[in-house]
């Protein structure tokens, strides 16, 4: 075998390895290698310079990172740090070997050989840099070890070959040996070593970059799921750079530089200044994917021209060759589409988290009424979702731009002249597209408006089902619903319509540019008396469809962009709303409550409880009434109207409720007595007069509470940590709001899931969670909106005692509590210690023209249990049997393709699978006849080219069938079935 070699070797030409190549000579090691120069200059200089660019910026960023490992020279950093130093040795060794061998050097090889050895050096510190203050083994690292690694085997050979230098290959072996050591040390894991918290964080955010390629670190979480059924809490917890806190935070910084600007651009803008570098981290894998996607039609021509050629011109090495080449060149595009599909999901993931806070935190800015509450949601969900379609597709444009370019050449270097017939259809087709293109923004602002009035219509039908059932008012709810899920497809046809064309005509290339190209080029064949080979018929095929698919999906790209755009300028229009002004004064007065300090449930307050009522008419407001103890909220001749666009409801108020008292308004619906609270919220401005308060630190209990989806002890608690929730006053404030029983009749008592807006929960469940919600916070002011007008009797007066009598726990807190109904049925009034005094009525209060009443203690009775409203234990609910949702997510449930189908009618849906095969068929069918074609040589033009034109039209036609079939008429009748029975189901 030596022998051979040196045979082979001493057949090189002179100074054969001394050229650049990249192939050696033909008769030089078997026509089989690439020069020297070319393997040392491009194939080890080239990783080395990019390792020793890239280290100094990584060592930058570790520097100003803290440590993450309990150790800073750990079992496992030191052997690193010792494989790193003998990969440094060996690196001198192999430096020492070319200076000592003039004869085999090259004018690359000592200068490749100082570069490694200057990148052994950078690794040794690099790798301890890495392994103690990052959590992750090094991405950097471990791509320079496996691509050197790779890059390294062509040389290897070559010294191998060249006989006459054994010890330098030798070295040069160990050198790769080395490599895969470290390879294999620098992708280990180190959770174990991590400090708190950093040993708690998700396998992505630890694993190495090929447990990430490969999405391996998912294996776990695919064999618990396969043993069992998976919860929750069996979930990893979100990785550190998509957390909404973070990103939020830098959104708003981006937005709020640009929210004055008046550029329509300025949300895009600030979305692309805040994601640059997720968006940049697409780019790298998208270039690498363009690499090894146009390296396709050289491997394709080189196999087709290696089967063709006679046995003995198939050497055995070429053959090996080859088959490297194809699984290199496959393996590279498998990993780099799932590195750029990874990238490129966690940018849209992170864009959407950045939006939707964006949105969340303008609707806390803004003024109440200045929205309708759907079009927030609406914008969360509708818009941004259109948005997310469209950053699919955001790289795609650019990339698929230099796709068409690098198609276009290699086109033009294989065919001639003739590829001007593909170019200049693409050019055609994509200039029609890019006009169409211009109306999409426009009709997608039409859907997402009809939208987010449908989704108005529901939001207030969910609101009020009871009172929508009790009316008996369900089937014209019922119909209006479904009446505008109608218009609302009827508006969505023009976007459907657009999209069937944009589509079609993207499709053109695809379908008609291999027709063209090959009917120009068969003329010309046979105008020279050349013939159609199988080589120039498939390589010509491949190199076309390289430009032709990237030019429709080009197309396609364009039309969701520009569809993103007029999501942008929703959003854009949304967040640029003028934020609500709080014209509200802050009274300097005594702190009357520390939240953060303990709340003790026997200490019993020195301080007497004032309790007022004050009725509101409509007109003038009562007058106000000092208390000695303190200011609490204060209005002075106030004008207070609940909208811009409507007439004041209160006018020239004023009132005064001291610090620590108990200030009940009453009045008739529609008085005022909501916006009266919405103003001391600071929701509301006074168009004249002014409204002073103590604290901004306010509850608020409105008649119709929001309650969000979570358990009962969540939304009381404001879903925090389990260790951060006061326990004994949370069972103090379950006890006063008098939840106890009701707890206790639930499935998993304060752990049970209410639902949204708290639809498990009955209207009294909701008021007194909602109330219990506003306690818990012990706010220095609490407003109670008609908060007991879904009680019973008997519960009433549990919470009226237990809150407001005199050891209430809303009397310890010394709240100022303002408290509006429009039940003026009767009034209990109350003494110092919680005992009844007397029960106003309606008349009452009328006939006195009361306006304030001050309770003194006058010694009477005080209210006891109120019989019937016990709170012995009663026997729990029993949760549902969740056995048959378990078998169904085992096992899944093929019945709901069938009830989807239904949606459409058979018959539609027959005659969409036959459209999508006849296309399928006329479009595989045309390279197998062209297959035929080239084994005749390309003789019987007419008859092949004819068959060959026929197939492409009716592939178009079908295409454009398939298409029409399922936006314009399948779509449309199965989103209003599905929508009828849904919203059948929900109101019925």
């Amino acid at each position: 075998m030596a022998m051979n070699a040196t045979e082979d070797w001493y057949l090189c030409p002179y100074n054969a390895d001394g050229r650049f190549g990249p192939s050696i000579d033909r008769h030089c090691r078997g026509g089989f290698d690439f020069t020297l120069t070319f393997e040392q200059s491009i194939l080890s200089i080239a990783p080395s310079a990019l390792l020793l660019l890239f280290a100094p910026l990584r060592l930058y960023w570790l520097s100003g990172s803290n440590l993450k490992t309990n150790a800073s020279f750990s079992a496992a950093c030191s052997s690193k740090l010792l494989a790193s130093a003998a990969l440094a040795g060996l690196q001198v060794a192999l430096l020492v070997i070319w200076v000592r061998n003039p004869q085999a050097q090259t004018v690359a090889s000592i200068p490749a050989a100082v570069l490694s050895l200057v990148d052994a050096l950078a690794i040794c510190l690099l790798s301890y840099m890495e392994h103690t203050r990052s959590i992750r083994p090094s991405t950097l690292l471990g791509v320079f070890f496996l691509a050197s690694l790779v890059l390294d085997i062509p040389q290897s050979r070559t010294l191998f070959l060249m006989g006459d230098i054994t010890p330098l290959a030798a070295v040069f072996t160990a050198v790769m040996a080395l490599k895969v050591i470290l390879l294999v040390l620098e992708g280990r894991s180190k959770i174990q070593e991590l400090r708190h918290p950093y040993h708690q964080f998700p396998p992505e955010s630890t694993g190495n970059v090929w447990m990430r390629l490969a999405f391996w670190w998912l294996n776990p979480m695919f064999f618990k799921g396969f043993a069992r059924l998976l919860s929750v809490e069996d979930l990893w917890s979100m990785d550190e750079k998509l957390a909404t806190f973070n990103l939020r935070e830098q959104m708003h910084a981006c937005w709020s530089r640009r929210v004055h600007s008046e550029s329509p651009y300025a949300l895009v803008m600030a979305s692309v200044s805040c994601m640059r570098w997720a968006l940049l981290s697409v780019v790298w894998p998208r270039l690498a994917m363009i690499g090894f996607k146009y390296a396709q039609p050289f491997l394709i021509s080189s196999v087709i021209s290696f089967v063709e050629a006679p046995s003995s011109k198939q050497p055995r090495s070429h053959a090996l060759g080859l088959i490297a080449a194809a699984f290199l060149v496959y393996l590279g595009i498998a990993l780099t589409t799932v590195a750029y599909k990874r990238q490129m999901y966690r940018m849209i993931s992170m864009t959407r988290g950045a939006l939707v806070s964006l949105i969340y935190t303008q609707t806390l800015k803004m003024r109440d009424g200045s929205y309708d509450e759907s079009a927030a949601l609406t914008l969360m969900s509708t818009d941004v979702d259109r948005i997310v379609v469209g950053l699919q597709n955001f790289h795609e444009v650019w990339a698929r731009i230099v796709e068409i370019a690098i198609g276009m050449w290699l086109l033009a270097e294989h065919l001639g002249p003739v590829a001007v017939v593909p170019i200049g259809l693409i050019s055609i087709c994509t200039l029609a597209n890019s006009q169409l293109s211009k109306l999409i923004t426009g009709r997608q602002k039409v859907w997402n408006a009809a939208v987010q009035k449908r989704i108005a219509v529901i939001s207030s039908m969910l609101g009020s089902m009871k009172s929508m059932k009790i009316m008996g008012m369900t089937q014209m709810v019922y119909n209006s619903v479904q009446e505008h899920r109608l218009k609302e497809i009827q508006l969505a046809m023009g976007y459907r319509w657009l999209s069937l064309w944009t589509n079609t005509i993207a499709s053109v290339p695809v379908i008609f540019a291999p027709v063209l190209m090959f009917v120009v080029f068969v003329a010309q064949a046979s105008a020279r008396g050349d013939r159609l080979t199988t080589n120039q018929a498939f390589t010509s095929l491949s190199i076309i469809s390289l430009v032709t698919q990237p030019a429709s999906l080009l197309m396609y790209s364009i039309n969701e962009t520009a569809a993103m755009k007029g999501c942008f300028d929703r959003l854009q229009k949304f967040l640029r709303a003028p934020p609500a002004s709080d014209t509200r004064n802050i009274l300097c007065g005594p702190k009357t409550i520390d939240s953060s300090a303990e709340t003790s449930l026997d200490q019993t307050s020195d301080q007497r409880l004032e309790e007022q009522v004050y009725v509101i008419r409509g007109e003038k407001g009562p007058e106000s009434y000092p208390h000695p103890t303190g200011r609490g909220i204060e209005v002075d001749q106030a004008i207070i109207r609940p909208a811009p666009s409507v007439d004041p409801v209160l006018t020239q108020l004023s009132m005064n409720c001291p610090a620590g008292s108990l200030t009940m308004v009453v009045g008739p619906v529609g008085c005022g007595k909501s916006t009266l609270l919405r103003a001391v919220l600071g929701e509301v401005p006074c168009d004249k007069g002014v409204i002073s308060v103590s604290s901004t630190d306010i509850a608020l209990c409105s008649q119709s509470p929001w309650l969000p989806n979570g358990t009962v002890k969540d939304v009381i608690c404001g879903f925090c940590d389990e260790g951060e929730i006061d326990e004994s006053w949370f069972q103090a404030v379950i006890h006063a709001c008098a939840l106890e029983d009701d707890l206790a009749r639930l499935p998993e008592a304060e752990k049970t899931v209410i639902g949204s807006r708290g639809v498990t929960l009955s209207g009294g469940q909701k008021q007194r969670v909602a109330l219990a919600r506003a306690v818990y916070a012990r706010c220095k002011i609490v407003l109670l909106d008609d908060v007991l007008s879904a009680l019973d009797q008997k519960t009433e007066a549990i919470v009226v005692k237990r809150l407001f009598g005199a050891q209430g726990l809303l009397r310890q807190l010394q709240a100022t509590i303002l408290l509006v109904t429009h039940s003026t049925d009767r009034i209990i009034v109350l003494t110092r210690e919680g005992t009844v005094k007397k029960t106003l009525t309606s008349q009452d209060i009328q006939d006195s023209e009361i306006s304030q009443v001050t309770l003194e203690d006058d010694g009477a009775p005080g209210l006891e249990d109120v019989p019937g409203a016990s709170s012995r234990p009663r026997p729990k609910i029993k949760a549902p049997n969740a056995g048959d949702s378990d078998l169904t997510r085992k096992t899944g449930d093929m019945t709901l393709y069938t009830y989807y189908f239904q949606s459409f009618g058979w018959l539609r849906t027959f005659g969409f699978l036959a459209c999508a095969a006849v296309f399928t068929f006329a479009t595989a069918f045309q390279q197998i006849w062209l297959e035929w074609w080239a084994d005749v040589h390309g003789q019987f033009i007419g008859k092949y080219m004819s068959v060959y034109v026929v197939l492409a039209v009716g592939a178009l036609l079908f295409r454009c069938l398939t298409f029409w079939w399922c936006l314009i008429w399948m779509s449309p009748i199965s989103s209003a079935n599905l929508h009828e029975i849904l919203l059948r189901v929900t109101v019925k």
